[in-house]
């Protein structure tokens, strides 16, 4: 838990002057090119790709928008890093209600989260059909978890369309 005197509030940050999203993605050529694609929507990108650093990076970035690699190689699988990230939000709106001492549904809904898969093959002993199977159980597990939005497989020219009504 955060002490009072070091809680950092930017309760404007959604509203006015320039959002902070966090990526994080294994994969670092579609990192970069998502975190690039952010900041011309002028926005401050923090990209992660080590999945221990990502709760230390949430505090740092206190971002307004979330988007996590859903296929990305990792040890926890990514319904126990998705239960890390909403009981980070969740913590992260209750210090704020409580230095504020008004309890505020814009505080829960500070930060969005959007799930995307990297580009990367299938492999051989995987058919696209149970690809697409386990995308969709992931998807729906994550759902339960949290509110999420999946937009699919990266694409770099239509990546900024399919999430443009989160960043407004």
């Amino acid at each position: 838990m955060v002490a009072k005197s070091t809680l950092k509030l930017n309760p404007d940050s959604g509203f006015a002057g320039r959002q902070r999203a966090l990526v994080f993605c294994v994969y670092r050529r579609v990192g970069q090119q998502i975190s690039q694609q952010l900041e011309k929507k002028n926005m401050k990108v923090w990209l992660v790709s080590e999945e221990q650093k990502l709760l230390s990076q949430l505090n740092e970035a206190d971002p307004d928008l979330i988007l996590i690699e859903i296929n990305a190689p990792t040890v926890k699988p990514i319904e126990q890093i998705m239960a890390d990230v909403f009981a980070w939000m969740r913590g992260r709106a209750r210090e704020i209600n409580k230095v504020l001492n008004s309890p505020s549904k814009y505080l829960w809904e500070h930060s969005r989260v959007i799930l995307f898969k990297s580009d990367v093959e299938i492999s051989s002993t995987t058919s696209l059909t149970a690809e697409m199977a386990d995308t969709d159980d992931v998807v729906r597990q994550c759902n339960l978890i949290g509110d999420v939005k999946y937009v699919g497989v990266y694409y770099p020219l239509s990546f900024i369309a399919k999430v443009r009504a989160l960043l407004e």
